[in-house]
C-alpha cells in the first residue's frame, strides 16, 4: 500500500478526487483489519479465545503516516523525496509499532547520513532511561502492584472504598504513562542510532496544570495529528470549537481500540477540554488583577493536582476495555468513578 499510495502521489496533486479515494481506502483498510472483526464478534456474543483474529502490526500508526501523507501533499502542491525514503519513513523499525507517529516533512528534514558522535550517545542514553523505566519501574513495581488489583472487584466490592479505587487508578495512570514513555524512550533513541531524529511524545505530563496543557504533553504526535486533520478541518466546516474538539477526541478515543469504553475515554477528555475553554474564555472577560507569588505557586500546585486526578479518574474506561464486548465494561468503568467520588458501597 506504502509504495501505491508514492507512486500514485504526483497524480495526488492535481486531482482531489484521487486524494478523497485514498483517503477513504486507507480509513476502509484500518476499518477491515481493526474495527470490524471486533464489532462482529461482540455482536455476536463471542469472547476470546474464539473471538480471535489478526491484525496487521502497527496498522494505526502507519495508517496514519499515509493519511498525513496524502493529504499534506494535496495541501502543499508537491511531492518530495523517493521512493525509499518514503517506504523508510513509512516503515522504520524503532517507530513502526507504536510511534511516535512522524510526519514526513519532519523525517526528511531531521536525519542525518551517518550518525554522528553526539546522537550515539544520546541515543543509548535514550535507550538506557527507557528501559530503567519498563524494567525497573512498570515491570518490578507497577505491573506487580496491579496484579494483586482487578477493576470489577473494586468496583463490585462493598469493602472498597473509594480511597482502594483512586490508588488502583492513579496506578494505572502511571503505569501506562511510564509504560509508554519507556517504549518512546527506545524508539527515539535506537532512531538517533541511525542518525534520525524522531518527533518527541511526550514532556511530563503527570505536571500538567489543566487539561489543555495535559494534551500539549501526552501523546504529542497523535494529538498535533488529531488537531490537522481533524480540529482545523472540522472547524473550517463547522465554526463551532466544541463541536471541532468533540470529533477530535472521538477519533482520539477510537484510535485506541474499537471498544466503547474507549470512544467514552475520549469523550470525558472531549468534555474536559471544551469545559476549560468554556472556563478560558470566561476567565479572559474578567479584569485581571495582580496576584501575589504566594498564591500563584498555591493556585498551580492545586490546578496540577487538580488536572492530575481528573486525567487519573479516566483511566476508569481504558482500564476496563480488555475483557468482554464492546459494551459490557462500561458499568464496571462507571462504578469505578462512582466510587471515586463517594457513590456506590
Amino acid at each position: 500500500m506504502g509504495a501505491l499510495v508514492f507512486s500514485l502521489s504526483p497524480r495526488i496533486v492535481g486531482s482531489r478526487r484521487l486524494r478523497l479515494v485514498l483517503v477513504l481506502s486507507i480509513l476502509a483498510y484500518l476499518a477491515l483489519h481493526k474495527y470490524i472483526p471486533p464489532l462482529i464478534h461482540s455482536i455476536r456474543g463471542e469472547s476470546s479465545p474464539s473471538a480471535t483474529f489478526w491484525v496487521p502490526l502497527g496498522i494505526s500508526y502507519f495508517t496514519f503516516k499515509l493519511l498525513h501523507f496524502v493529504i499534506d501533499v494535496g495541501r502543499r502542491k508537491k511531492r518530495e523525496g523517493e521512493m525509499g525514503d518514503f517506504l523508510s519513513y513509512l516503515f522504520l523499525f524503532p517507530a513502526f509499532t507504536a510511534g511516535p507517529i512522524e510526519r514526513w516533512d519532519h523525517f526528511r528534514g531531521n536525519r542525518e547520513t551517518l550518525a554522528t558522535r553526539d546522537q550515539w550517545v544520546g541515543g543509548l542514553t535514550r535507550i538506557a532511561v527507557g528501559i530503567v523505566k519498563k524494567f525497573a519501574i512498570v515491570e518490578l513495581i507497577l505491573r506487580a502492584r496491579l496484579q494483586d488489583l482487578d477493576a470489577t472487584t473494586l468496583a463490585t466490592s462493598p469493602d472498597a472504598g473509594a480511597l482502594a479505587v483512586w490508588g488502583y487508578l492513579i496506578l494505572w495512570y502511571l503505569y501506562v504513562y511510564l509504560d509508554f514513555s519507556a517504549y518512546t524512550d527506545i524508539a527515539i533513541g535506537a532512531a538517533r542510532l541511525y542518525g534520525i531524529e524522531l518527533m518527541e511524545n511526550f514532556r511530563w505530563p503527570i505536571f500538567a496544570s489543566n487539561i489543555g496543557d495535559f494534551w500539549k504533553r501526552w501523546h504529542m504526535t497523535l494529538a498535533s495529528w488529531c488537531q490537522s486533520y481533524v480540529y482545523l478541518p472540522t472547524i473550517g466546516w463547522k465554526r463551532n470549537p466544541y463541536i471541532a474538539v468533540f470529533a477530535t477526541f472521538f477519533v482520539i478515543g477510537i484510535w485506541h481500540g474499537a471498544s466503547l469504553n474507549w470512544v467514552l475515554w475520549g469523550l470525558y477528555h472531549g468534555a474536559g477540554v471544551a469545559a476549560f475553554l468554556t472556563w478560558s474564555r470566561w476567565k479572559r472577560r474578567r479584569a485581571s488583577r495582580p496576584v501575589a507569588a504566594p498564591a500563584r505557586f498555591a493556585g498551580k500546585t492545586i490546578a496540577t493536582v487538580g488536572t492530575f486526578l481528573v486525567v487519573a479518574a479516566g483511566f476508569a474506561f481504558s482500564a476496563t476495555h480488555a475483557d468482554g464486548h464492546a459494551w459490557d465494561r462500561v458499568p464496571v468503568a462507571f462504578a469505578l468513578l462512582g466510587k471515586s467520588i463517594g457513590l456506590g458501597g
